[in-house]
């Protein structure tokens, strides 16, 4: 079988990127030598080069330093719950139309290792991971559809509570007007006012069950249809909360021959088959949103900003420089009648896109320079 190559020309996805980025935020020039499309291509280098801005005005030497540019870029930049929304709005953008049933959406979060301060605002602590215990946190709701990886919505929370995350996904999701035919969740958002929330709204979702909390190991050796209520703990002589879960067990074999028993919390979901093989394939396909983190980091610029704006401002391009890449894809296939290939890596157009934009970046700059050299010289012939 012929191998499949991506189509999608640097050309196609950098004028189609530029518009993108116009539309995201009111852009105003940075200064007389840095125009919004000059801002613009900036930002765009940073995403192609997963460089800092330091690097990035060492390596092509900008008319301004790089201080200067982050700092006047930051005071352009909203509150990060306003930003997130402008990112949502622009992945909307890019999702062709929904079905009638809506789609089937993963939410999960992404830990950003941080190695700063402690008192850094919106670090959130969390286990240890390479080094650290604080990180940054950026939760995503993707489509997990086969060929249609879109990232639907943004948001930046400062807390690991699972609502906090949540809530702002759905609002985002709400405001697009997408329907959500099933929303998968990982264990970590297995919580009483996750389900209380998710059943108010009426959204059909599957929560897997954490295994490692001793209190629920007793489901796992139960029979495959289970019927269970979850309550919150006591606090400060409030009334306990409690929620009816239904619960399926899934047994399911490993390739050295061995089997592992995982539960799925449920609810909405009408089968036409067997309950437990539905709930281990809906299930399954949560697995596309950890692909899109893959890709999220294969075009995220370096920082040591504390700044959570500025980190949100990296990571929104990032996953709009992503979104952009799946969306000509599915637009090559359509006008070509190629099949569309999940295996097309990001990373090679990514490089292809880093060469042109060098050039045009380095020639751009040169121009810059000479223009005030030539204005400095009318203005003073001495």
């Amino acid at each position: 079988m012929r191998q499949h190559h991506s189509t999608v020309t640097p050309a196609d996805i950098q004028s189609r990127a530029m518009g993108e980025l116009a539309r995201l935020l009111p852009w105003v020039p940075l200064g007389p030598r840095c125009s919004v499309d000059f801002t613009l291509r900036i930002l765009w280098m940073l995403a192609t080069l997963r460089t800092s801005l330091f690097a990035l005005c060492e390596r092509f030497g900008l008319p301004y330093r790089q201080t200067r540019i982050r700092h006047s870029l930051a005071s352009q930049l909203p509150d990060p719950a306003t930003l997130a929304a402008a990112f949502s709005h622009r992945f909307r953008a890019l999702i062709p139309r929904a079905p009638r049933k809506g789609f089937v959406i993963a939410i999960d979060t992404h830990w950003c290792c941080y190695y700063g301060a402690r008192s850094t605002r919106g670090i959130v602590h969390g286990q240890r991971k390479a080094g650290t215990r604080r990180f940054f946190v950026y939760a995503t709701a993707v489509i997990v559809e086969k060929g249609r990886r879109y990232t639907l919505a943004l948001t930046a929370p400062e807390s690991n509570r699972p609502l906090e995350a949540l809530r702002p996904l759905l609002d985002q999701i709400a405001a697009t007007g997408i329907g959500v035919r099933m929303l998968l969740l990982d264990k970590g958002f297995y919580a009483t006012e996750v389900f209380q929330l998710l059943q108010a709204r009426r959204l059909p979702h599957i929560v897997a069950v954490p295994h490692r909390r001793p209190h629920f190991r007793h489901l796992f050796r139960t029979r495959d249809a289970i019927a269970y209520t979850l309550r919150t703990r006591h606090r400060g002589g409030e009334p306990r909360q409690a929620v009816n879960l239904h619960l399926v067990r899934v047994t399911i074999p490993n390739r050295d021959g061995s089997v592992a028993e995982q539960v799925y919390a449920h609810h909405g979901l009408r089968p036409r088959g067997d309950l437990g093989a539905v709930c281990r394939r809906l299930y399954k396909s949560r697995f596309g949103i950890e692909t899109s983190y893959r890709q999220l980091n294969q075009a995220k610029a370096r920082t040591t900003s504390r700044d959570r704006r500025w980190r949100l401002l990296l990571v929104g391009l990032s996953l709009l420089f992503r979104q952009l890449w799946v969306f000509l894809e599915n637009a090559v296939q359509e006008r070509t009648g190629e099949r569309w290939s999940p295996t097309t890596t990001l990373e090679r157009l990514r490089a292809q896109l880093a060469s042109v934009l060098t050039a045009e970046l380095r020639d751009r700059c040169t121009l810059e320079i000479h223009d005030h050299d030539a204005r400095f010289l009318k203005k003073n012939p001495e």
